[in-house]
């Protein structure tokens, strides 16, 4: 009788003790995410400065290292391919800009009198008695020089205004620089963090990643090319 009462007593809970110690090193790494975090936060546009360069300067890199390759200075080479792409925005605009206003300011004044000629057709004369087409193809050409104003901005936007905000530009252009000169040390020094093995696949990644990057670019460059050639000759 006193063993079967003895086993059906509950047995004590076992209380869990947190120490003080345990306490404060919580308290501190909590604090210290924290910190880490408001930090980020305050030093997040240099952080965008900073990636954006990473990317910017994996995107050229293979032409940088092309114009190298052929006896020109790495610093020259960079300084180069940065005239280039300076070039190429502002000639995008004086070769696009200068002819899109010319023919839409003709069309606009032309348009009316090729409405007239039309109505000389009568199949179309007798549509358009039906549907006012040349009513609606004046309203058109009245609205054509608002549109190219509206279409004019938004091409100032992308090229002229690329160089609006000089100070993010010049940061962003001389960290790309850097990155470029010294990128191999860089990342030669990292690597040697690492053991052997792991290194070689951090590395082999590495060249992946700058090849995905570059061929996003070039590929995007040259759509870019074919659609404005298109569009320029249209």
């Amino acid at each position: 009788m006193s063993e079967s009462n003895h086993s059906a007593s509950p047995t004590p809970s076992r209380r869990i003790e947190v120490s003080s110690a345990t306490v404060a090193r919580c308290v501190l790494v909590a604090a210290a995410v924290i910190g880490a975090l408001f930090l980020t936060w305050q030093v997040r546009q240099v952080i965008g400065l900073i990636f954006i360069s990473i990317l910017f300067a994996l995107a050229i890199a293979p032409m940088v290292n092309l114009i190298n390759q052929i006896g020109v200075p790495r610093w020259a080479a960079i300084i180069g391919v940065y005239l280039g792409f300076a070039g190429a925005i502002f000639g995008i605009g004086l070769l696009i800009v200068p002819p899109l206003v010319d023919g839409v300011n003709d069309l606009s004044r032309d348009l009316p009198g090729y409405v007239t000629d039309l109505r000389q057709n009568e199949t179309f004369r007798d549509y358009d008695n039906r549907y006012d087409i040349t009513a609606q193809l004046r309203e058109q050409a009245q609205g054509l020089p608002d549109k190219l104003d509206d279409a004019a901005g938004t091409l100032r936007d992308v090229t002229v205004g690329v160089f609006s905000s000089f100070v993010q530009l010049f940061s962003i252009l001389v960290i790309t620089f850097f990155l470029l000169i010294e990128g191999r040390r860089i990342l030669d020094f990292a690597y040697a963090q690492f053991a052997p093995e792991r290194a070689s696949r951090l590395r082999h990644l590495a060249e992946e990643i700058s090849r995905a990057i570059s061929g996003y670019v070039f590929g995007n460059f040259v759509i870019s090319v074919v659609a404005a050639t298109a569009t320029f000759v249209t």
